[in-house]
């Protein structure tokens, strides 16, 4: 059913419309909480009604006391112009938001048409570094940096607005990253973007003004403001037999000129529900026992927007995928494509799944050989990594498996350089019917299908248990850390396959008994048997709080929560305190992002610490420190996003 369906998606997905709407939707600055979202919001509604699918506009309160689980949710953020001109250059405009959205940072402060002296802060966000500096009444250049984490160089009797020079972009250093202030401390506060070569223009004008006993400065102007508003989330459906649904997610935000990231996984998602409705509607495929719903929501925001207000519904949705940086040809039409699986706190088939169709989908030529086949694309299939909208639906608590597509590392990320030109029409069209496929194929998934899937898992568990050997000869993990791993794999993929249940109920139970001692058999066929005297145990911390349980406050993936400062955590009068205090520990915040973040899935009320930490830090291939770890589920406890039962 896979082969055939993946067949008659493929002849009817077109790159070239997707990229014709990316055009459309890059028009507007799609900045959470907008009118540019909602007017992107509009256009996509438009879309797919002219597609003949049903679609909605969904509405949440944007307002500063608006909370969507643990995290607050932004007031509406207009702004209709903003520039920044330097006066000893003739008046040379650097940042200009009516030619380049991006140029202003996003929910900044307004200021009326001033001018102001230019203070270079280069040396980092410590403030030591800046002894004795006169900032009061001026504009910092923040070079290489981004604005978090100079909150002392701005206020009253302070600087008053900045330019900020974000980081480098390998080769690229004539485009600018995209800055955004997310502290409500930053509404008074203006700011402009503007690229490393330009950055570093500026500072050879500084120290040539310096030379003569001047300073450089700068007229500014915007006109922004923040006001209580409602934001949007699209909703579209192609209704099925019962009430359960397949979820296609893909998040509209972010500031124009930002196509891969993500008009890319919107217009996927589009597509794939307008191929699937007119192949139902012609026959081709059969009708939906399962509906398919599309949301486009602004990322993270929407999606816990979404979750909160439909916590009835949640267990009529039994998967989805998440569409996030889908469309781009990083080199010569290679992609790559990435499929994340899901993590092992919620094992489920819909990895397999996904694994199954994209190999389908790298079917583009014969060798030479026409029992053969060669993919024209490069791809991956990877363990789950967090950092969108799939984290949220695929909360434990919440209860959706949600893999998600994407692209990592990505050569315009977060760049005004991610413009449609780098979007890749063959890209797109993998991309949307890999999507499409898979939404039909989990609802109306049938027992025929189950043959391909436990082959698929095979699969999975062979290639794992070989990374995990490799990490070992590598050195990167001991064989103990192998023996943990590995028994955490088998039980994933056990489990995995156990999830079928949820799809046919009682009648596979001797099925997935079988499969389940199949998947023990083929890992004890692979997996490297270690010396004994090699087996040396990890030392276990004596720490009290390992013996603690924890239970959540809130759905949701716990790290978005404490991960962005005070704007986005849970409801407590000293929280950006908190947060600093942690931060100023542990300044190397991506550095244990990924255990910090799956930790969060296994807090269910029942496991203790110890259990939690071991198993978030074998699905991180070792890596996690207990202290640190420790500490930041203390964070936690602090915000009032976690509390212990004993």
């Amino acid at each position: 059913m896979i082969t055939d369906t993946v067949a008659k998606i493929r002849n009817l997905t077109s790159g070239e419309r997707m990229l014709s709407r990316v055009r459309v939707l890059n028009d507007y600055d799609r900045y959470q909480a907008s009118l540019g979202f909602r007017e992107a919001a509009l256009a996509c509604a438009k879309f797919l009604q002219e597609d003949g699918i049903h679609a909605e506009i969904l509405t949440y309160p944007a307002t500063s006391f608006s909370f969507f689980e643990s995290m607050q949710g932004p007031q509406f953020w207009s702004i209709t112009d903003g520039w920044c001109e330097v006066v000893e250059e003739d008046g040379r405009r650097i940042a200009d938001y009516k030619s380049h959205r991006s140029d202003v940072a996003e929910r900044c402060g307004s200021v009326a048409e001033s001018t102001y002296e230019v203070v270079v802060l280069d040396k980092g966000s410590d403030q030591s570094n800046y002894p004795d500096l006169d900032l009061n009444g001026k504009v910092a250049l923040l070079y290489l940096a981004q604005p978090q984490g100079f909150e002392w160089a701005f206020g009253e009797g302070k600087a008053k607005g900045f330019i900020c020079v974000p980081p480098v972009v390998e080769n690229a250093d004539h485009v600018a990253r995209w800055v955004r202030v997310r502290d409500l401390f930053w509404k008074d506060i203006f700011g402009y973007v503007v690229s490393p070569k330009e950055g570093k223009h500026l500072l050879e004008v500084i120290e040539k003004l310096k030379a003569q006993g001047k300073a450089m400065h700068v007229n500014c102007f915007c006109d922004a403001k923040r006001h209580d508003d409602v934001f949007e989330v699209v909703s579209a459906t192609l209704p099925g037999e019962s009430q359960e649904e397949v979820l296609i997610v893909g998040h509209l935000c972010h500031p124009q000129n930002s196509c891969n990231d993500n008009i890319s996984g919107c217009v996927a998602g589009m597509e794939a529900m307008r191929v699937l409705s007119r192949l139902i509607e012609t026959k081709a495929l059969a009708p939906l026992k399962r509906g398919i719903r599309l949301l486009l929501v602004p990322e993270m925001l929407g999606t816990l927007a979404y979750i909160q207000s439909n916590r009835d519904l949640l267990p009529l949705m039994v998967g989805g995928i998440n569409l996030d940086m889908v469309g781009v040809s990083q080199n010569d039409h290679n992609g790559p494509m990435s499929l994340n699986e899901t993590s092992h706190s919620l094992p489920s088939i819909v990895g397999a799944l996904g694994t199954a169709i994209l190999e389908e989908l790298k079917k583009d030529d014969h060798t030479n050989s026409e029992f053969d086949y060669v993919p024209l694309f490069n791809s991956l299939v990877i363990e789950y990594r967090a950092g969108s909208d799939h984290d949220q639906f695929s909360d434990p608590l919440v209860n959706i498996p949600m893999p998600m597509l994407g692209q990592y590392p990505d050569r315009f990320y977060h760049t005004d350089g991610d413009v449609p030109e780098t979007l890749d029409p063959f890209i797109l069209e993998k991309s949307s019917g890999l999507a499409a496929a898979f939404a039909y194929t989990l609802a109306n998934l049938g027992k025929a299908d189950i043959p391909v899937l436990k082959l698929t898992l095979f699969q999975l568990l062979v290639l794992r248990l070989t990374q995990a050997a490799n990490r070992v000869m590598t050195k990167e993990n001991s064989p103990w850390q192998y023996e943990q791993q590995v028994d955490q794999y088998v039980e994933y993929y056990q489990d995995c396959f156990g999830s079928l249940a949820r799809y046919f109920g009682e009648s596979l139970a001797a099925v997935i008994e079988k499969g389940k001692a199949d998947i023990a058999a083929m890992a004890d066929l692979v997996r490297i048997r270690w010396p004994k005297a090699a087996l040396v145990p990890e030392s276990q911390s004596s720490d009290a709080r390992m013996d603690k349980i924890p239970q959540r406050s809130y759905l949701g993936h716990l790290y978005t929560s404490s991960a962005w400062g005070s704007d986005s955590i849970a409801k407590v009068e000293n929280a950006k305190q908190i947060v600093d205090a942690y931060k100023e520990k542990y300044p190397d915040d991506f550095k244990g992002y990924l255990p910090r973040a799956i930790m969060g899935f296994y807090i269910d009320g029942k496991r203790t610490v110890r259990e939690i930490i071991r198993k978030a830090v074998n699905e991180c291939h070792g890596h996690g420190v207990t202290e640190e770890l420790l500490d930041y589920l203390d964070l936690l406890a602090d915000l009032k996003i976690i509390s212990y039962v004993s």
